[in-house]
């Protein structure tokens, strides 16, 4: 298992979530995805009216799956079925862990459940 690394994190709970990266950096949003993906509307007007002060940062700076609950949860919703209905032995851990994380309200571990997660789902065919 890969080491825990924000960027790519959150590059992957946005994926995931089929946020994509071009859409965030050119700010290619339809009005209807806008109203539909409030994080991708949240971290483009984040990108914008700061972009002026903060001209290196780009719109995935601002993408909060690590640090928000809100945003944490939105992952938590789509990953849990897969989690809490399968047997296979990791996605097991990860079950195990994500709920320990909920029970004990503690952000660090559900990210680094959602992270375990993320990892083996990349990796499936």
């Amino acid at each position: 298992m890969k080491p825990f690394n924000k960027e790519e994190y959150n590059r992957m709970c946005a994926e995931f979530l089929n946020i994509k990266y071009s859409e965030l950096h050119k700010g290619e949003l339809t009005t209807e995805r806008l109203e539909s993906e409030w994080m991708c509307t949240y971290c483009n007007l984040q990108y914008t009216d700061s972009h002026d002060d903060f001209p290196l940062l780009e719109p995935m700076d601002y993408l909060k799956f690590h640090t928000d609950w809100n945003w944490i949860m939105e992952v938590v919703t789509k990953v849990k079925p897969q989690l809490w209905t399968s047997k296979e032995r990791t996605l097991m851990d990860c079950n195990r862990n994500l709920r320990y994380g909920l029970i004990q309200v503690d952000k660090e571990a559900v990210v680094q459940a959602i992270w375990e997660f993320l990892q083996w789902y990349k990796q499936q065919p």
